[in-house]
C-alpha cells in the first residue's frame, strides 16, 4: 500500500527519468534505491533480452 501512496502523493519534484533495464527512458520517484544507483553502490537490473532487436521479415521469435 506504501508503493501506491507514494505515487498518489508524488509532486513534480519527486518524478526523475531513468534509463529502464530495457535500455530506453523511464520514470521513476527518487528513492534510496535510485539514490544508490546514481551514486554507483548499487547495480541496477540489466536486461537479459534483446526486446528492441527486430527479427527478419518471416522469422518468429523462439518460444520457450
Amino acid at each position: 500500500m506504501r508503493f501506491k501512496q507514494s505515487y498518489l502523493t508524488a509532486k513534480e519534484e519527486d518524478v526523475t527519468i531513468i534509463t529502464s533495464p530495457v535500455g530506453l527512458p523511464g520514470r521513476a520517484l527518487n528513492n534510496e534505491f535510485i539514490a544508490s544507483v546514481r551514486n554507483g553502490l548499487t547495480k541496477p537490473f540489466k536486461c537479459i533480452f534483446s526486446l528492441r532487436e527486430q527479427l527478419p521479415a518471416g522469422k518468429k521469435r523462439p518460444t520457450a
